[in-house]
């Protein structure tokens, strides 16, 4: 419909706006960087990322090497929401489920509301 549409230009451009924020004129930059397959990243693509994630409170004090690790397999991704069975919640985006083998993700959340629940 309609005003999903709208609903979901809305959080995008809000999405934007946080990582302008965080990032100003490079945010662009950084995002479509993520965007892309870590295999496929140039050492340019790793020199941007190494460059930007300092400038993130998450990441400011961590080592060089760590900071690498992140910039050669993070990625940026956006889920769809779904339909919510929890009253008062119209929607809602699962993250990660009890039983998913990689337990090494970090989610950063740019926008919206986290709840942890065990079903």
């Amino acid at each position: 419909s309609d005003d999903s549409r709208a609903d979901a230009n809305e959080t995008r451009t809000s999405e934007a706006q946080v990582v302008r924020e965080l990032l100003g004129e490079m945010a662009d930059e950084f995002v479509e960087v993520l965007r892309r397959e870590p295999s496929t990243r140039s050492e340019q693509d790793i020199a941007v990322l190494m460059t930007l994630l300092p400038n993130i409170k998450l990441f400011a004090n961590l080592p060089k090497s760590v900071l690498e690790a992140v910039a050669r397999t993070a990625r940026y991704a956006r889920k769809e929401p779904q339909q919510s069975k929890v009253p008062g919640v119209s929607e809602k985006i699962i993250l990660s489920q009890q039983g998913d083998h990689d337990v090494s993700t970090l989610f950063v959340i740019l926008s919206g509301n986290v709840a942890v629940t065990r079903l």
